[in-house]
């Protein structure tokens, strides 16, 4: 029921995602009172309790549904997810992704990220997800050899056609590299990699702006570079996407004045 609620909330369909939460979450404390001292259940209840405290406030539109579920905890949330990283038998790699999830979109809490990104990868250093999350991860640290390291780790296992090293993974870590790259003024590093980003499949208006805002880092990679001509082609390629708003007035920032490196 949980995970069906939560395909819900990727479909959008909030009635049916907080009837199915309420029912979950039910169930889940019937378990708990039959079985009190089972620490798989702290998932389950940490999320419920975190996600009601939270989410309402971060997505307004949500607001009209917390009358299905009881009050909820930041705070409980986050230590009842811990301990079932700590103590849990069958959920602690699951809970561990929500941490990393929790405090890279919610917490802005970087460095916990990349903490939880770790133990993920140090017990499954072949998962392509766990793999970018803590590049991504580093990124926002600032830690750039460290993020250059685990992005070009990435490239080269999707180069090499290792499983799951394709689609979302690598339309991340791409461009998140080639930004960061132009960022960190290695522009001729950049624009190959942002070259890989126009080779993937555009399958979903995520994939278009991924493009756009590759196509405006890769312009400002070449003005930097002093090739002006190929920048303008690029920025105006950029444009033609019906980009992001960030992306529009950059381009069209920079088609006025030359990104100055």
């Amino acid at each position: 029921l949980a995970f069906r609620g939560r395909l819900h909330t990727d479909r959008k369909n909030w009635l049916r995602a907080a009837l199915d939460g309420r029912k979950a979450l039910q169930l889940l404390e019937e378990v708990r009172r039959r079985d009190p001292e089972n620490p798989d259940l702290l998932l389950g209840i940490g999320l419920f309790d975190y996600l009601a405290d939270v989410a309402p406030h971060q997505y307004p539109i949500l607001k009209p549904f917390t009358r299905f579920f009881p009050q909820g905890s930041r705070e409980r949330g986050l230590q009842e997810i811990s301990q079932a990283v700590e103590k849990g038998q069958f959920v602690q790699a699951e809970a561990a992704f929500c941490l990393v999830q929790i405090n890279y979109i919610f917490e802005r809490d970087y460095a916990t990220a990349l903490h939880y990104a770790r133990w993920l990868r140090d017990r499954y250093p072949d998962n392509a997800v766990f793999h970018v999350y803590e590049g991504r991860s580093f990124a926002r640290l600032g830690l750039w050899p460290d993020e250059h390291q685990d992005f070009v780790d990435v490239l080269e296992r999707h180069a090499e056609g290792r499983t799951g090293y394709r689609g979302d993974v690598m339309q991340q870590a791409i461009y998140v590299l080639g930004r960061d790259s132009v960022r960190w003024r290695q522009y001729g590093e950049a624009i190959p990699v942002l070259t890989k980003l126009e080779g993937l499949p555009t399958r979903s208006s995520t994939d278009q702006d991924y493009k756009a805002y590759g196509r405006l880092y890769r312009a400002m990679a070449l003005d930097a570079l002093g090739r002006r001509d190929e920048a303008v082609f690029w920025y105006n390629r950029a444009l033609a996407s019906k980009p992001p708003s960030e992306v529009r007035d950059r381009a069209r920032d920079y088609l006025r004045a030359p990104y100055p490196g």
